[in-house]
């Protein structure tokens, strides 16, 4: 059985015990990280509200925003992308961008070819896990917008969790 098909807490507790999960570099964003659960991600924050696959967590008071991504296919659901929204001030991708390698402990980065739509100005890290994390400038430079990228782990969880369920539905006749 895939540890991603029981309840919330047998989850966080086996996940809680790999290393990858605890180790020492910083890989979440003001505490949002990809291969949380779904309870966890909405707890972190007291306006989240859930829309289809996506948890979209508006910060009061500033005008900031996290929009996580769900798996379709785990049990319980499990976060994969997480993206944060918030007022650039006057900064620069290029100064936004040392923060992140100063924060995060990652190296160079590389320019995010083509950019998502939207976006005038993007750099991109690649993690040990195969994720990345994204810094982009929106094209009228008033927000900038910061995301972690599915890790390997959750998409083989998540592919795990498809073939079973695809197990389980009795073929078509036609």
């Amino acid at each position: 059985m895939s540890f991603a098909q029981g309840t919330d807490s047998d989850f966080i507790k086996i996940r809680d015990s790999y290393s990858f999960w605890n180790g020492s570099l910083k890989r979440d964003i003001q505490g949002f990280k990809p291969g949380m659960t779904e309870s966890e991600a909405k707890q972190r924050l007291s306006d989240c509200e859930v829309s289809g696959r996506k948890i979209l967590c508006p910060v009061p008071s500033k005008d900031e925003r996290f929009e996580l991504s769900l798996t379709e296919h785990t049990r319980p659901r499990l976060v994969k992308d997480v993206t944060y929204d918030f007022p650039a001030g006057g900064a620069t991708l290029e100064t936004m961008a040392k923060n992140v390698v100063m924060q995060f402990a990652v190296g160079n980065s590389r320019q995010c070819l083509p950019p998502p739509q939207g976006i005038s100005q993007c750099s991109q890290w690649q993690l040990e896990d195969g994720s990345y994390i994204g810094l982009g400038v929106e094209v009228n430079q008033s927000k900038m917008i910061l995301s972690l990228s599915t890790s390997k782990w959750i998409a083989s969880l998540e592919e795990q969790a498809f073939e079973k369920e695809q197990g389980r539905i009795p073929p078509r006749k036609f």
